[in-house]
C-alpha cells in the first residue's frame, strides 16, 4: 500500500549520548551504537512472540532481541544468520549521528549536517476515553549521514573499500511499528500481529549519497 511520508515533530530526540557500545556500556558510540530499551506501550506479535520493548541502533534498525553483543555495521547480518536478531531493517547501513559542534566537517571541508534519531508515540483515536484504532510508534533516523565512507568517484561499487568520510550522504527514513486492530469486529481473535512499514524522506539534498551495500527488511 502506498504511504507518504511525513516528518515527526516532537516525541523524544535521542542524541550522541543516548547510543552506546554494547561491549562498553558506558561508553557513548555515534557509528555503531546501541539505544533502549524502548516501550512499546502495547504487545506486538513479532515471529510468534509478544514484545512490548525494543531497541535502536545508530545504524538504521531495530531489534526486539534482549540487548547483546550485535554485529551492528553489516548490512548482510539480515541475510546469513548473524546478529542481530528479530530485526526491522528500514536502512541498514554503516550509518552516523553527527553533533552540532562536534562534527564539523568531512576533510573536503564540507559541513556535517547535525543528525538525530527520534522516537514519536503516536496515540490513535479516541471515542469517550475508550480506543478506537490502534496506537502507533515511530523511529526515525533524521539527517543521518548514511554509508559515509566511500570513493566519491565511484560511490555505488560494492567492491570499493572504505574512504573517508563523505558529509554530502545524508538521508531521513522512519520504521513504523502499528498495534494490531483491537476492534473485535476486525480483529475477531485478538492477535497481537500488528503492521510494520517503512517510509522514506528526501535522500542526500546536495551531493553523493552511497545506496548500495545495505539492506532493507525484516528478520
Amino acid at each position: 500500500v502506498p504511504r507518504f511520508y511525513r516528518p515527526m515533530l516532537g516525541g523524544t530526540t535521542l542524541g550522541r549520548n543516548d547510543f552506546k557500545d554494547l561491549y562498553s556500556p558506558t561508553v557513548s558510540d555515534a557509528d555503531n551504537g546501541v539505544a533502549g530499551p524502548y516501550n512499546l506501550g502495547f504487545s506486538f506479535d513479532y515471529n510468534g512472540q509478544l514484545y512490548s520493548q525494543y531497541f535502536i541502533c545508530v545504524n538504521g534498525w531495530i531489534t526486539f532481541a534482549a540487548q547483546g553483543a550485535y554485529l551492528t555495521y553489516n548490512p548482510n547480518s539480515l541475510f546469513n544468520n548473524m546478529r542481530p536478531n528479530l530485526t526491522l531493517a528500514p536502512y541498514f547501513g554503516d550509518h552516523f549521528l553527527r553533533t552540532f559542534g562536534v562534527d564539523i566537517s568531512d576533510p573536503a571541508g564540507r559541513a556535517y549536517r547535525p543528525s538525530l534519531v527520534r522516537v514519536v508515540n503516536m496515540p490513535s483515536a479516541r471515542v469517550g476515553g475508550i480506543q478506537t484504532e490502534p496506537d502507533t510508534v515511530v523511529i526515525e533516523w533524521n539527517n543521518m549521514n548514511i554509508n559515509f565512507r566511500f570513493d566519491p568517484l565511484n560511490p555505488n561499487s560494492p567492491s570499493t573499500p572504505l574512504h573517508q568520510p563523505q558529509a554530502t550522504s545524508v538521508g531521513t527514513f522512519q520504521c513504523w511499528i502499528i498495534q494490531a486492530p483491537i476492534d473485535p469486529v476486525k480483529n475477531p481473535k485478538n492477535s497481537k500481529q500488528g503492521d510494520i512499514e517503512f517510509h522514506y524522506g528526501a535522500l542526500g539534498s546536495a551531493g553523493i549519497v552511497k545506496v548500495s551495500g545495505t539492506s532493507v527488511g525484516i528478520e
